[in-house]
C-alpha cells in the first residue's frame, strides 16, 4: 500500500448551517466508522441471489479487507466487522486514533435538530487506501434526513381512514402477503406491540410477526405521541393493513449518513430475514447530504436492483423547495437516487365508497416534494417520459417522484399510538403503501414460483398507462410560482400517477 498521504475524494466535512461548536471530542471517545469498498464489478447488470453475490464478492474483495487490515492494525484500530457482501469493514478506536490517522480535528456541534458531530476539511488517507474505498463514514454524526410525516391541520374538515380501507379503494387485491419480509427502516422513534395488536383489531388483519434489528448500536426508543414514534407507527400500520400477513423487519438506526447506508445494506444482505421490499419515509434535501454519503447511498439502492428488492422512498412534505430557504427548488434524497422509487402525495376525495377525484397534495405551507435532481443525472427510463429541466439551472436530471398515493392528512390515515388513534399524512405514508403492495405482487409471484418483482422503475415508465395520472395541482407554496405543475403525463408532483388502473396488480406479477 502507497504510503503517500492524499485528502479522500468528497470527504470534506460538512458542518450543518445554524450550528454552533460545543467542544472538542474527548480523545478517548470510542467512534466506529465504515469503511465501503469500491465495487469490484462497477455496473454489473443481471439479478443474483444474496447468496451468489456473497460468494462473489468474497473472492473479489480478499485482497482489498487484508491491506484494510494492515492499515487498521498499524494504526491502533480495531476491525468491529468484515463484510465483503456489503463491501463493508467496520473500524473502531479513540477519537485521538482517528484524529492522527485522517489528520482531522474531531468537535461536538449543537444544532435545533439535534447534538451531533463533526469536522471541517476533507479526511486524509494513504494513496493505496484510497484507491480501495468508495467512502469512508461516521465521522460525522450530523442528523441529514426527516421524517416525512405531517399532523392534520383542520381536524373537522379531514376525514382519514385506517390503512386497509384506503388500500381497497385503490383495489388492492384481497389476498394474503404471507410469505413476504417487507424491510422499514427507521432513523429515530419505536413502537409498542400492543399498538400493532389495536391497529390489526380495527382493521380486522392478522397482527404481524415483527422483528426488530438494531444497526450500528441504535435501537428503538418509543416516546409516546412524539414525532419518530408516530412514523413508526405509521409505517408498520400501513404495511400491515395493505399487506396482511407479510412480515415486518424493522432496522432502528441513528439520523447520520452512515446510518443510512449501513441500515440499507444491512437490510438488503439479510440473508435470515429476506426481505423482497424495503421501505423508507425518511429523507432530506440533496444539498444536505455529502457527496462520499449520497454516493455510498446511490451504491447500496444499485445493490437492491441487482438483488430484485424494491425500494421505495417517500419525496419529501415540504413542497418543492424541500424545506430549503433560499427561494429555489430541491428534491429530497435519498428518493432521487436513479436506484430508488420515488414517492409522492396526492389528495383523496371520496364519494359513495369509491374515490371521486384524486390531486396533488399541496396545503399551502406543506405538500409533496418533487423537482429535478442537481446530482444525478436523467436515468435511462426516463428519457421518454418528457421530464422537465430544473427550474433554476435549465438542465436535464433525475425527476422524482416515480409514483404517488394518498398523502394529505385530510384525507390521510388513522395510526394507533400508545393507544390512541391518531389522524395523520405525508409521503411517509405512501413508501409503505406501495410496499405493501409490491408484497401482494411478490407472494402472488411466488405462487407462480417468479422471483420478487424487484425495481420497478424501468417497467413502469416502459408502461406509464399502467398508473392513474394525477392532473391537477402543483407544489409550489402559496404565494410563489416556485415549483412544478401537475400535467397529463409524468410531472415533478407525483410522477407518473397513482393506483387506480386493475391492470397494474397483474402486469406487475405476470411482468419477466
Amino acid at each position: 500500500m502507497s504510503d503517500a498521504v492524499i485528502d479522500f475524494p468528497n470527504s470534506t466535512g460538512k458542518v450543518l448551517e445554524g450550528s454552533t461548536r460545543i467542544a472538542d471530542v474527548d480523545p478517548n471517545e470510542p467512534i466506529e466508522i465504515s469503511l465501503l469498498l469500491k465495487d469490484p464489478e462497477p455496473g454489473a447488470s443481471g439479478r443474483v441471489t444474496r447468496v451468489e453475490l456473497a460468494a462473489t464478492r468474497r473472492s473479489a474483495t480478499r485482497d482489498a479487507i487484508s491491506r484494510i487490515a494492515a492499515y487498521a492494525g498499524r494504526n491502533g484500530f480495531t476491525l468491529t466487522a468484515v463484510e465483503p457482501a456489503k463491501l463493508r469493514v467496520k473500524l473502531t478506536g479513540p477519537a485521538y486514533r482517528h484524529e492522527a490517522a485522517f489528520r482531522i480535528r474531531l468537535a461536538h456541534f449543537h444544532h435545533p435538530r439535534g447534538r451531533y458531530r463533526g469536522y471541517w476539511g476533507p479526511l486524509y488517507c494513504p494513496a493505496g487506501l484510497a484507491e480501495l474505498l468508495e467512502a469512508i463514514l461516521g465521522h460525522e454524526t450530523a442528523p441529514v434526513g426527516r421524517s416525512h410525516l405531517q399532523p392534520v391541520l383542520d381536524v373537522g374538515a379531514a376525514k382519514p381512514m385506517l390503512a386497509n380501507r384506503i388500500a381497497t379503494l385503490y383495489g388492492f387485491p384481497q389476498q394474503s402477503a404471507a410469505g413476504q419480509t417487507v424491510a422499514i427502516l427507521e432513523f429515530g422513534g419505536g413502537y409498542l406491540q400492543s399498538d400493532m395488536a389495536v391497529a390489526a383489531r380495527a382493521m380486522g388483519v392478522p397482527v404481524p410477526e415483527i422483528v426488530a434489528l438494531s444497526v450500528d448500536g441504535g435501537s428503538q426508543d418509543f416516546a409516546g405521541g412524539a414525532g419518530a414514534s408516530v412514523e413508526v407507527a405509521l409505517d408498520m400500520q400501513v404495511v400491515a393493513g395493505a399487506a396482511p400477513g407479510a412480515r415486518l423487519a424493522v432496522y432502528f438506526a441513528a439520523n447520520a449518513a452512515r446510518s443510512f447506508v449501513d441500515a440499507t445494506l444491512d437490510a438488503l444482505h439479510d440473508q435470515q430475514n429476506a426481505p423482497s421490499v424495503i421501505s423508507i419515509s425518511w429523507g432530506g434535501a440533496e444539498e444536505g447530504w455529502s457527496q462520499a454519503g449520497m454516493q455510498a447511498m446511490n451504491r447500496a439502492l444499485a445493490d437492491a436492483a441487482r438483488l430484485g428488492v424494491s425500494v421505495f422512498i417517500s419525496s419529501g412534505d415540504l413542497l418543492a423547495p424541500d424545506g430549503v430557504r433560499d427561494g429555489r427548488v430541491h428534491v429530497n434524497f435519498p428518493a432521487s437516487s436513479p436506484w430508488a422509487t420515488g414517492c409522492g402525495g396526492t389528495l383523496l376525495d371520496t364519494s359513495g365508497g369509491a374515490i371521486a377525484s384524486e390531486t396533488v397534495w399541496n396545503s399551502g405551507a406543506a405538500g409533496t416534494g418533487g423537482g429535478v435532481s442537481r446530482v444525478w443525472p436523467l436515468p435511462a427510463y426516463q428519457a421518454n417520459a418528457s421530464v422537465p429541466v430544473n427550474l433554476e439551472s435549465g438542465q436535464a436530471g433525475r425527476g422524482v417522484p416515480d409514483v404517488a398515493a394518498d398523502a394529505d392528512p385530510q384525507s390521510g390515515f388513522w395510526v394507533f399510538v400508545d393507544g390512541n388513534p391518531s389522524p395523520v399524512g405525508g409521503t411517509s405514508a405512501v413508501a409503505p403503501l406501495w410496499a405493501g403492495f409490491t408484497a401482494l405482487v411478490n407472494a402472488a409471484r411466488a405462487e407462480k414460483q417468479k422471483p420478487p418483482v424487484g425495481f420497478l422503475n424501468p417497467l413502469l415508465y416502459g408502461n406509464p398507462s399502467l398508473l392513474k395520472p394525477v392532473t391537477s395541482g402543483n407544489n409550489k407554496p402559496a404565494g410563489t410560482n416556485t415549483g412544478y405543475d401537475a400535467t397529463s403525463g409524468y410531472s415533478a408532483t407525483t410522477g407518473l400517477g397513482s393506483f387506480g388502473n386493475p391492470n397494474l396488480f397483474t402486469a406487475l406479477v405476470d411482468a419477466e
